[in-house]
């Protein structure tokens, strides 16, 4: 049983995607104190490929409980030596389980760690990391506290994360690894936590994506998307990145992508009857156009590429899902969509854009021997691009 997430794409445009697989483990002793033995565990799983397919390398990552990998992304520095992947890991099998927030710091070449550092909130509670975007300074990793109410005499403390940590990935030391990798949660060696911003309230909230502004918008803020309840919301970090500002708020939409092209902001999600949607505004906040209602289904991620067109893609609802990918211009105009099943089921959650409509996608496929399978999908052009070029 496996499930791919998340995908980063380098300058070279190899690929490395995060995931979750279920392992069949014989440990000889407890490798991070007491759990509850059983016969198998999800790790969390991290591949590489190379641009032409070629599998670089395979990794999993494992507490002896279950963990899960959500988010990836590639370090600032200009030789992207590193590469930083968050998640949850459980804590405790069995009733009482509860997740921290996990993130690893990975060197790209071996994808052996090189740092990690797990986060609790507290017995019976939890932390995941769905999201993670860095700068020269720091990495800003997004996901969710929910706290148990027991804890705090029954006052409800359930929000949106987001975790900030030291970046200094000139001073860590490689380790040699194999490709089962116990990590432990001890080991908060390699990453240094500076602070914890919690979007609070009444309905739980969770932080799924987080989003930098690029060069072309100096003096611009961090943008951080996600749900509380039925709705979204889209706030800002402040100037100092220590606390959140409401910015903009979406009624009846889960927000699970930002991008960020030039001067627009971009927003793709799904409302709580499963209509797909994106919404473009400017940086203002001012809507651009009306939300394009795209079906029924769940739309994961968005890219823009050089020109600023838009790719969003998501997953399709019933018996049989299908993979599906918008393009929209600049201006928000539907130019093209596709769809991709081979009968039993497809699903698509990342994709990446290399330049002018060419990219990848990552995703999953049905597979009887084991339940699913992890899936590449390639796009390109077919002469449009060149067209779109003329005009």
């Amino acid at each position: 049983d496996e499930s791919v997430q998340k995908m980063a794409v380098d300058r070279k445009q190899n690929r490395y995607l995060v995931g979750f697989i279920y392992s069949n483990h014989s440990y000889a002793t407890d490798p991070n104190g007491p759990f509850t033995q059983h016969d198998g565990n999800y790790d969390i799983r991290i591949t590489k490929y190379s641009d032409s397919g070629e599998l670089l390398w395979d990794k999993s990552y494992d507490t002896g409980n279950d963990d899960y990998g959500y988010a990836i992304t590639l370090g600032a520095e200009p030789d992207q030596q590193r590469i930083y992947v968050g998640g949850g890991s459980e804590v405790e099998s069995g009733p009482n389980a509860w997740l921290d927030a996990v993130l690893l710091e990975i060197d790209a070449n071996s994808g052996c760690p090189v740092g990690e550092h797990f986060q609790s909130s507290g017995e019976g509670t939890t932390s995941v990391f769905y999201d993670i975007a860095t700068d020269d300074d720091y990495v800003y990793s997004v996901g969710e506290r929910q706290v148990n109410p027991a804890k705090l005499g029954g006052q409800i403390q359930e929000g949106g994360l987001v975790s900030v940590f030291s970046r200094h990935y000139e001073a860590t030391k490689l380790r040699e690894c194999a490709n089962h990798i116990i990590i432990a949660d001890s080991d908060n060696d390699g990453l240094i936590w500076e602070w914890n911003v919690v979007r609070q309230g009444v309905a739980p909230a969770v932080a799924y994506s987080v989003k930098l502004p690029g060069p072309d918008c100096p003096g611009c803020r961090i943008l951080v998307g996600g749900a509380a309840g039925t709705s979204g919301w889209l706030d800002t970090l402040n100037t100092n990145n220590q606390s959140l500002e409401a910015f903009i708020s979406l009624n009846d939409l889960s927000v699970q992508d930002i991008a960020v092209p030039e001067d627009r902001i971009i927003v793709a999600g799904s409302s709580s009857g499963n209509d797909m949607q994106v919404l473009g505004y400017d940086r203002n906040g001012e809507a651009l156009w009306p939300p394009k209602d795209l079906g029924k289904g769940r739309l994961r991620a968005l890219a823009a590429d050089p020109v600023g067109s838009l790719y969003s893609v998501g997953t399709t609802l019933g018996s049989e899902t299908a993979g599906v990918i918008f393009k929209f211009d600049a201006a928000g105009n539907d130019v093209d969509n596709d769809r991709l099943s081979d009968g039993s089921g497809v699903s698509f959650h990342d994709i990446a854009v290399f330049g002018r409509g060419t990219g990848a996608i990552a995703g999953q496929i049905e597979d009887p021997a084991t339940d699913f399978g992890w899936l590449q999908v390639e796009f390109g052009c077919d002469g449009s691009c060149a067209a779109e070029e003329d005009e």
